[in-house]
Parts: C-alpha cells; structure tokens; sequence
C-alpha cells in the first residue's frame, strides 16, 4: 500500500508504530489511543481501516473537523463516521443500529475494496474441474485450518493434477503442512507470493479453498469453483454473503460440487465483482469533497423566488405528493407562514457560493416529518444525500427533543429512496406510498 501511494505522489506521515493483537484478541470497546492530533487540519478526508480505533477515536477526528470515512466489518454499535465501507454481502444497511444521524453506509460487492488487475479478472483459461486447487488460509493461519484441510479432505485434493498451498512468512506450521505434503504426488508449498503472481496463480486455479477473508473475494473476482471455511469471528458476513448469493460453497458441502454448479457460481461471481467499484469509490469520494464545504442558512422572507422556482420546476412537482401547477401567490403565501413557524427548521443548503437545494423539518412531539429537494440545476452530484446527512446532523445538535425523523417518498422516486437507504431508514408502505423512519442516536 505504501508502494502505491508513493506512485500516486501522495505525501506520507508517520506515526509511532503500535503493535496490534488479532482481532480475536480484541474485547468490545478497547481502542488505541488517539495519535493524529499534530498531523489533522480539519481540512482531510481520513480514512481509518482496522480494528482498533474505536468511538473516542473516531470522536477525535471529528472534534478536528474532518470528514471520517470507516472501513468496517464488526458492526458495533455507536459508530459516529460520515461514511461506513463494509464490503460483505451478507450485511444490510439496516443491521447497523445506534449510528450517527449523519451516518451513510455502503455495504456489498458494489464498494469492494479488492482491485484486481483487468488482465486477471473473470479469464476462464482453466481447463477442467480438477486440474489445479489452490488452498490458502492466510498468511499466517495460526490455528493451522491448512493441514486440518489436508487431514479432512484428502480424497479431494487427490482428484486434482496439481495443487498449490499458499502460506505467508508468518506461517509457523510450515514443518508439520510438509510432512503432510509428502503423501501427495500433487502438492506445491508456496511462501510470500508477490501479489501479481498470487493473481496468475488464482487464475490457473479451477478450484480453490480459502478462509473467507479478502483473499475470497480476490478469487472470486478471478473466477473458479470456491470452496469456504470461517476462520476468524470477523469473517461471517462475507462468508454468510459469498453463499448466500451462490458465489461460493462451504467448504462442508463439498459434495455438491461439478462443473455445472460451478458454471453457476461463475456466472454469480462475474455479476457480484463487475470491476466498477473503483469508479464507484471515485464517485464517493468526489461527494465527500464536497459534503465538506456544504453548509446550511435558515430560510428568509429573501429566498422566496427561488424557492418557488424549485416548487415550479417540471422535474421537481413531478415526484410531489401534489403534482398540480402552484401559482406564485400560493406559494408566497405557504412560504412566509412556514418560515415563521417555531416547530419547522426550514433550511437552505449552499455550496461554493451557490444555494442549491432546501431541507426543512415538520416537528410534532418528538418526530421530525423531512421534506427536501435539489435545484434542478445540481441534480447528479449526491447532493440529496448530502444535504440529508448534515441536515440531521444539523437536527440532532439543535433539536434535543427530537428522537425520530420520517420522510415519505414516491415509489418511483428512485434517488430519494436510495437517499433515505443509504442513511439507515427503515421502510414501510403506507397508503401506496414509502414511509421511511429512523432513531436519531446521539453519541
């Protein structure tokens, strides 16, 4: 990784190195200590990816004023991040409780952190079933699933031409995994594989047996029969995802294995790993650059004309709950009224000097009823889902008393319903129409 972003001319900080326990190791709320208080501006994107850097250090980045993206696969509760990344299948959106108001989540194949080179992606070079296996079970494997695997399947392995067991340097079974080897004819123990050369080997592979872990997903971004053990706690959701949507087979259901089965997983593989995530995260983050310096300014008697410009607008009425034309004097009149109101937080969202859409906030006891729109004029840069997340966190800091917050939306309304999706609602149908809740969490 290091490598790579010095490719990229990206600038580099060090921080004091610190020595972290497997994540098996790891009880519920221990974290480092927070280390970047010399190095943040308040001006970054900061990405945390790892096990230990738990709410008070994510609240100190947040303190700083930065944007805090968080590579998650444990879901714990309270997280407080702009954006969560989980890329296992098996999560929904809506199995994260107790998050941030503001909180966006983005789970699922679709936002992969795997980049496997073109060249090796989905190229079916292998020639039948049984002509090469690949086992891996990590780089270190220290609960030894690789010569419990030779122990246990020993008939499997021996159907195949040649066999290929990749094991890391921190591999401390290496004597017992070859005296195990020497009762095959077919078996190749391979240590500290350059990654280029792990890809080719994957591609070789027809089948292969893996712990459910990043490499999984690497190989099924190749393609090949794949075969699942769970290693480790933090592994079930992509484990539970890969099977779920027939990408892969437990390793325990080996019997169900020939080649039209693994016709299928293949053709599941291509439609799950389709090589877009990269544009996907560019795309993100392109928001997130901008969810930086959107801010908010409550509504005035001022921003009447634009506001019943946006009221007006074809493409806005055309997924309002009343699609019939408003005049000028019906919209004044509604306007001024609704700015004044002390149980409406009626706000207009800017960006670079620019205003570009509205949120306003309909309290009633404890609920918050949202109604927002975009200028036509912005449509297609995420601001909908912009101006919602800091909206709410706009309404959590200002309004204590508020502790839910609903919007409805048309069913065809399809970018406002994967706005309030990508935030954590939950949806039920009312009256032909998506109603969509959620808990406003203060940390």
């Amino acid at each position: 990784m290091i490598k790579e972003l010095e490719l990229l001319s990206v600038p580099l900080l060090k921080v004091e190195t610190i020595n972290y326990q497997l994540p098996d190791k790891r009880k519920q709320g221990d974290e480092v200590a927070f280390d970047m208080n010399e190095i943040l501006t308040g001006n970054e994107i900061v990405v945390l990816d790892g096990y230990w850097f738990g709410k008070k250090y994510q609240q100190e980045i947040k303190c700083k004023g930065c944007t805090l993206v968080y590579v998650d696969d444990l879901m714990e509760a309270g997280n407080i991040a702009d954006i969560i990344i989980n890329h296992s299948m098996g999560v929904s959106i809506t199995d994260y409780k107790m998050i941030a108001p503001a909180t966006s989540i983005y789970t699922g194949s679709n936002y992969s952190l795997i980049n496997v080179p073109e060249q090796f992606r989905h190229q079916q070079n292998k020639k039948t079933l049984y002509s090469q296996l690949l086992i891996s079970m990590g780089g270190a494997d220290p609960l030894n699933y690789t010569c419990r695997i030779f122990e246990e399947q020993t008939a499997f392995i021996k159907r195949f031409e040649k066999v290929i067991v990749m094991v890391g340097v921190a591999y401390t079974h290496l004597p017992q995994m070859k005296t195990l080897a020497t009762g095959f004819d077919n078996v190749a123990i391979i240590q500290a594989v350059p990654k280029l050369d792990m890809f080719a080997m994957m591609q070789q592979s027809s089948a292969a047996i893996i712990s459910a872990s990043t490499m999984s997903v690497e190989y099924a971004s190749v393609g090949g029969a794949l075969l699942l053990i769970q290693t480790a706690d933090n592994q079930r959701y992509l484990y539970k995802g890969l099977i779920e949507n027939g990408a892969a087979l437990p390793l325990d259901q080996i019997e169900l294995l020939n080649e039209a089965a693994v016709a299928a997983m293949i053709k599941k593989q291509q439609q799950l790993f389709d090589g877009r995530s990269k544009e996907r995260f560019i795309k993100l983050f392109t928001e997130l650059e901008i969810q930086s310096t959107v801010s908010f300014a409550k509504a005035v008697k001022e921003d009447l004309s634009i506001t019943y410009e946006w009221a007006s607008d074809t493409t806005v009425r055309a997924y309002s709950f009343n699609q019939n034309p408003i005049s000028f004097e019906e919209h004044q009149n509604w306007f001024l009224k609704k700015i004044e109101q002390p149980n409406c937080i009626y706000l207009l969202g800017k960006w670079n000097d620019a205003i570009v859409g509205s949120l306003r906030f309909d309290i009633a006891d404890s609920n918050a009823l949202i109604s927002y729109l975009v200028s036509p004029k912005y449509h297609g840069k995420g601001l909908g889902r912009i101006l919602l997340a800091r909206g709410l966190e706009y309404l959590s800091k200002h309004n204590s008393a508020v502790t839910t917050a609903t919007g409805y939306v048309m069913p065809e309304n399809i970018a406002s319903v994967k706005v309030f999706e990508r935030l954590g609602f939950n949806c039920t149908t009312e009256n032909n129409q998506l109603c969509f809740t959620k808990n406003i969490y203060r940390s």
